[in-house]
């Protein structure tokens, strides 16, 4: 352990020792390259002064020149008469003594000590315009660039150029129009004060670019020995470090060695204890985990305890509301059957039938609640049930009361089938609608949707949904969100924040989680306060098709011919609508009070069918009977009526040989079609 602590000691201090080499590396390589780029540019604007030195001494000696009108000279073979001032009069003069002298204007004095300039020092110029008067004057590429910048706005314009294989720093500046420039540019066009061209000036960079590069040596050899100078400090002061290193090494040494002793000491303690603290945390995670699972599964057991009670408590009031309710919805229909279309006891009629119907939703949402509400269970789409709703009356009337609410709808066009009953879907399609209409009191908008989903893994959330393929059904609103201490009482029977006399009757959440779980389905709550409340409920699919819609059939398609039948019922009221429907269909019909009766009335007679309550209280039960009757009339035919949904005794009535099943309350078409069918 001691050797790898001096392994480590060692690389830290050269590591700081390398990194201040390469700084004051950088530092002399930063200093010498922004050295090397000064000398650069200064040389380059040393090129620049000196052109424009150049180009202020020609406009000094064009405007001498200019001043004095220009200047005779005498005729020679390098300075001949100048062609293009021909047209002057007095361009050739002669002296007295005889001499030929001639006119020299600026341009032509210009152009001659540009050519002594060239000669004498490797100067260029050259005097140009984009409109020149002698040709030779017209400029080269980089001139008409510059020219045209004049022309811009431009006062100079320079840049290192190759020519003839060798650099010029080219420079070039406009020459304006004075007033006596006008002697020949006057007839160009130009006015005083107008750029009538320029004069380009070359310097040669070679000398210059010499010059220079003496100075970049100088500077690379003074860097160079500041570099070599930076470096042996840095060597002293490291030795310096390493000896200061080596003393408090040997100084340190006795503390380490006890130090790694009480580490090594330490470190068997603390993995001691950390094996002891990981067996601590696993024993109190797993004791939490059990304690969580134990209070859910409590409240779990609680509320179903709850449900179930609420649930056997509206299961009998439900029955006893249907046998009671069988007057207001069976006997409308027979009234209805025998008095004229136009009497006036006929809308009086309708109404008591109506309200009929609706005391019997009302028990239909009790016996879902009592999870015995789903009767049916048919190949459905919740597509078609989505549209249905949409379409019908109860929505019409929920839009006409929330104008504000918006609805939007997207469907999945291939939607998998289900199978459930489309009654109790469309009842849940209501109630989850209604409520987030009545979420916005403000408007907003509420969104339905559907889609296939194949969930690979278990979700965990309000529900927990297991793998497998769904149709999902979503219905989510913009409206004021539900609190985290109601959305778990929400389900709840008769649980609501409704206004009183508003809508509903407290047990629509509870009917939508009852018919979700008796399709096998899952539910999930997602809500917001101020923001809205989401819904997704998942329903298994089914390959199967839906089944074309049945065509309709009137009264006389289930009319009987005299048939006997033997209706079994312990209440009176419910034998007597039983017995005047199937009177009136044209059957020959018998009716007894309890299940003994019927056993002793079938002992002596027969009856084409029987028309058995499943429920009679006192005495034995409609399946009893039907056993009993079946050991001395093998084969009977038997219809099971009852205020319940289907029950384990009935589907054991229909295992023996029992047909179709009714839910009370009955109804002219109802019993007319099963009976008809049990029959044939």
């Amino acid at each position: 352990m001691n050797d790898s602590k001096k392994v480590r000691a060692r690389p830290h201090v050269e590591s700081y020792v390398w990194a201040l080499g390469v700084l004051w590396t950088v530092i002399v390589a930063a200093s010498l390259v922004w050295s090397v780029i000064n000398v650069k540019q200064n040389t380059l604007e040393t090129a620049r002064i000196q052109a424009r030195v150049a180009y202020e001494k020609d406009i000094i000696y064009r405007r001498w020149n200019v001043w004095h009108g220009g200047v005779y000279i005498p005729v020679t073979e390098e300075t001949p008469p100048n062609p293009y001032l021909s047209d002057m009069p007095e361009r050739d003069i002669t002296t007295p003594s005889g001499k030929l002298l001639t006119l020299v204007n600026p341009a032509y004095m210009t152009r001659q000590v540009h050519e002594l300039t060239e000669e004498e020092y490797g100067v260029r110029a050259h005097i140009t315009s984009l409109n020149p008067i002698r040709p030779e004057n017209a400029p080269d590429p980089w001139e008409t660039g510059a020219l045209q910048a004049f022309e811009r706005g431009e006062t100079e314009v320079s840049s290192v150029e190759e020519t003839e294989n060798k650099e010029y720093m080219r420079l070039m500046r406009p020459l304006i129009t004075k007033k006596g420039c006008l002697k020949c540019h006057a007839a160009q066009g130009y006015q005083e004060g107008d750029i009538h061209g320029g004069i380009s000036v070359s310097i040669p960079m070679e000398p210059l670019w010499a010059i220079g590069h003496m100075h970049m040596l100088t500077l690379l050899l003074g860097h160079g020995m500041l570099w070599l100078i930076g470096l042996a400090g840095i060597g002293l002061w490291t030795q310096a470090l390493r000896q200061r290193e080596s003393r408090r090494k040997r100084a340190e040494e006795a503390l380490r060695k006890a130090h790694d002793e009480l580490e090594i000491r330490v470190e068997e303690r603390t993995s001691k204890l950390r094996i002891v603290n990981e067996q601590l945390k696993a024993e109190i995670t797993e004791r939490k985990q059990a304690e969580e699972k134990r209070a859910k599964l409590q409240t779990q057991l609680h509320q179903a305890e709850k449900m179930e009670a609420i649930g056997i408590l509206a299961g009998g009031v439900a029955h006893d509301l249907n046998n009671i309710l069988s007057g207001l919805v069976s006997y409308p229909e027979l009234l209805l059957l025998d008095i004229p279309k136009d009497s006036p006891l006929r809308e009086p009629i309708l109404t008591i039938q109506r309200s009929g119907q609706k005391a019997a939703a009302i028990v239909q949402d009790l016996l879902t609640l009592a999870r015995r509400g789903v009767s049916i269970t048919e190949v459905a789409n919740l597509n078609n049930i989505v549209s249905e709703y949409l379409s019908s009356p109860e929505y019409q009337k929920l839009r006409d009361f929330h104008p504000d609410v918006k609805l939007e709808r997207d469907l999945e066009t291939n939607l998998l089938n289900i199978l459930g009953s489309p009654v109790h879907l469309s009842k849940t399609i209501m109630n989850l609608v209604s409520n987030a209409a009545e979420a916005m009191t403000e408007g907003g908008e509420i969104r339905i949707s559907t889609e296939n989903r194949y969930i690979d893994r278990p979700i965990r959330g309000y529900d927990n949904v297991e793998e497998g393929d769904y149709v999902v059904l979503t219905v989510s609103d913009t409206g004021v969100g539900i609190s985290t201490e109601d959305i778990e009482k929400i389900f709840e029977p008769f649980y609501t924040k409704k206004k009183m006399g508003r809508s509903g009757t407290g047990l629509g959440m509870a009917v939508v989680w009852g018919t979700v779980k008796d399709h096998k389905g899952y539910i999930d709550v997602q809500s917001t306060e101020g923001k809205g409340t989401t819904f997704t409920l998942y329903f298994p699919i089914t390959r199967k098709e839906v089944s074309r819609d049945k065509s309709l059939i009137s009264i006389e398609d289930y009319m009987g011919k005299g048939e006997s039948i033997l209706v079994v019922d312990d209440v009176e009221e419910q034998r007597e609508i039983a017995y005047q429907i199937l009177k009136k269909l044209g059957y020959s019909v018998t009716s007894v009070s309890s299940g003994e009766e019927a056993i002793d009335y079938m002992k002596n007679n027969s009856a084409d069918l029987l028309i058995l309550d499943m429920i009679m209280d006192p005495g034995i039960d409609g399946l009893e009977t039907y056993k009993r009757i079946l050991e001395f009339h093998p084969g009977q035919k038997a219809i099971i009526a009852s205020g319940f949904s289907e029950t384990k005794r009935v589907k054991e009535a229909q295992r023996l040989g029992a047909g179709k099943y009714i839910k009370k309350p009955y109804t002219l078409e109802k019993i007319g079609i099963a009976v008809k069918n049990e029959l044939s």
